[in-house]
């Protein structure tokens, strides 16, 4: 059999998701007309939690805490997915890995390009505080620098009333330092090891300064 011609009718292109027909024409006579669909394609979001936080998607459908709950949803292909992460009390966001991570570059948000399926992880880390106070004669003595060293490094300075603070991952090792032009501290140092709780290292100092 030949035919004049063969016509697709349809809006938008025939090449996208839609319904279309197929008309056949003879002699410039509808022979007939064949409906058909082209259907769309999508594509799952999948996310894993590891440690304590909750992963959203700006749309709503991800809202996943601490690995549970809606932590995976559908999304038409070529849609955009962008996802945050907000850390638990006492951890901190450590980034993305995972299928589709490529494209987050380490950003938060993260945004997904939906030409596949998708696995992104995201990772919290639990942290702890190392804190203290810089005394003198009973009071606190404002603008000490405090050095942390160890498995993260650091400086601070104690604020007016001779405080100070770091937050840490735990697990680490860590020493913190006072120094302060003038002045000597004791203890020298403080050294906490394998970091499992919130930590205490208050400091004395003693005036090397003479008046005459």
């Amino acid at each position: 059999c030949f035919w004049d011609a063969i016509n697709i009718a349809g809006s938008p292109p025939a090449s996208e998701p839609g319904n279309w027909s197929v008309t056949i024409d003879w002699n410039n006579s509808l022979l007939s007309t064949l409906p058909f669909t082209i259907a769309s394609t999508n594509y799952i979001v999948t996310v894993t939690e590891v440690g304590q936080g909750t992963v959203t998607s700006t749309d709503g459908q991800i809202n996943c805490v601490n690995g549970s709950g809606a932590c995976s949803a559908s999304y038409t292909s070529g849609s955009t997915v962008a996802l945050s992460a907000a850390a638990a009390t006492n951890w901190t966001f450590a980034g993305w890995s995972g299928a589709g991570s490529g494209s987050c570059n380490g950003g938060n948000p993260c945004s997904l390009a939906m030409t596949q399926n998708l696995s992104p992880t995201a990772t919290f880390t639990q942290t702890y505080t190392i804190s203290g106070q810089v005394t003198l004669a009973g009071g606190g003595l404002p603008g000490v620098t405090v050095t942390l060293s160890g498995s993260q490094s650091g400086t601070t300075d104690t604020d007016s009333s001779g405080n100070y603070s770091f937050t840490e991952a735990a697990g680490g090792s860590y020493t913190v330092i006072p120094s302060l032009s003038g002045y000597t501290f004791t203890p020298p140092g403080h050294t906490f090891t394998n970091l499992s709780g919130n930590q205490v290292g208050n400091f004395s100092a003693t005036s090397g300064l003479r008046f005459i």
